[in-house]
């Protein structure tokens, strides 16, 4: 399994202009800060968590030592984000009820590894199942806006 969270990036990049950045905290306490703008990617390999730098060095670390990982600012964009967009969203009883949704439009449920969890077409307002979906947190891309929800 080799999860790589530069899709994520890409999905969360799109509209948002906040400065971010990722935020690694081992269980020794030693941090590390990464901005967007330095990293070219990094992917989980050989369980390990490699960031690669766009000056073509690179930082691993063993999950094992990994105490949390962050994304700073990345809430606050996709909350502005959704309070600019015309299109917000609520899950009730195993359901994901879009509203501003008009047209035939294409949605896409990313995991947190950057997997598609789902994909389906919304038309006026119906609402979407998504009971199947395991808990987690999930990235949800309607019309090219990204929201992120727990479930």
């Amino acid at each position: 399994m080799k999860p790589i969270l530069f899709l994520i990036f890409i999905i969360l990049s799109t509209g948002m202009n906040a400065q971010r950045k990722v935020h690694v905290s081992l269980n020794t306490g030693e941090e590390h800060l990464y901005q967007f703008e330095v990293m070219q990617r990094f992917s989980f390999e050989n369980a390990n968590l490699n960031v690669h730098l766009k000056d073509q060095t690179s930082e691993s670390f063993p999950l094992e030592n990994i105490h949390k990982i962050t994304f700073s600012s990345i809430e606050d964009a996709i909350r502005k984000d959704k309070a600019n967009s015309e299109i917000s969203f609520s899950i009730k009883h195993g359901y994901l009820h879009s509203l501003g949704v008009t047209d035939m439009t294409s949605v896409t449920i990313y995991s947190i590894d950057g997997r598609v969890s789902l994909q389906s077409i919304l038309c006026d307002d119906q609402p979407l199942y998504i009971d199947q979906l395991p808990t987690g947190i999930f990235f949800l891309n309607i019309q090219g806006k990204p929201f992120k929800f727990a479930r």
